[in-house]
């Protein structure tokens, strides 16, 4: 298997079977040898049922499953689970973008080691916006050029070099995607970008600036600041 892709999953039940057959054929079609790492962080919902039915009838499914630790640790540990393959794919369970930007990404592969689809339309409050705003400002203050989606939920990784980026990283970390980005940028390594058009009916529920997640991101911010003297 050449890649690995990384879905964590917190009550999405309307989302993740669709998003994992209709990655498993463009997979196909596109000749992409892969294993999919889906990492339930303790769902309420049917999530998990449907993957494990999903694991049933399609090879190559792995799940993790644990009580509900938020969206940065359940990434970090599927991302320790993918180190043993060539690439890791990460893709959210919102299924808010089509999957086109994905052969575009893979075809590129071969020039560059972190390969990212920027999300040109969000579904954000006003806050979460203000939140984006700063912490992009932050990482080109502090680690460079290069990216204008700095957290998105939708990129291909060299497992290589995003081994020794997950060395700095605490396992507890908020918005883990964010301290990787700002690792390969500092390090000056090529990265690719490509836009990420919203899928056809996306954007049903406004993504709000909750109180947890309000807390997270300050400290996301924090992670941001005190991460440049650990690299």
């Amino acid at each position: 298997m050449s890649v690995a892709v990384v879905i964590p999953v917190f009550n999405e039940a309307k989302t993740i079977g669709v998003l994992i057959n209709d990655l498993h054929r463009l997979m196909s079609s596109e000749n992409i040898s892969c294993h999919f790492i889906i990492v339930n962080d303790g769902s309420t919902d049917e999530s998990l049922s449907i993957v494990e039915s999903l694991a049933k009838s399609t090879a190559g499914i792995e799940i993790i499953s644990h009580k509900n630790v938020g969206h940065g640790p359940s990434l970090l540990k599927g991302y320790q689970h993918a180190l043993q393959y060539e690439w890791v794919l990460q893709l959210d369970s919102d299924y808010q973008y089509d999957l086109s930007a994905i052969p575009i990404l893979w075809n590129k592969r071969q020039q560059y080691q972190l390969l990212v689809a920027e999300r040109k339309q969000r579904n954000a409050s006003g806050g979460r916006d203000i939140v984006t705003l700063v912490s992009r400002s932050l990482i080109t203050l502090l680690y460079g050029k290069g990216l204008r989606d700095i957290n998105s939920p939708y990129r291909l990784m060299k497992t290589s070099k995003l081994g020794l980026a997950l060395q700095y990283i605490h396992p507890g970390s908020f918005a883990p995607n964010i301290l990787i980005a700002a690792w390969f940028l500092k390090n000056k390594l090529p990265i690719f970008t490509t836009p990420a058009h919203a899928k056809t009916g996306a954007f049903e529920r406004k993504s709000q600036m909750s109180w947890y997640i309000f807390k997270g991101c300050i400290k996301a911010v924090s992670d941001i600041f005190f991460f440049r003297f650990k690299i």
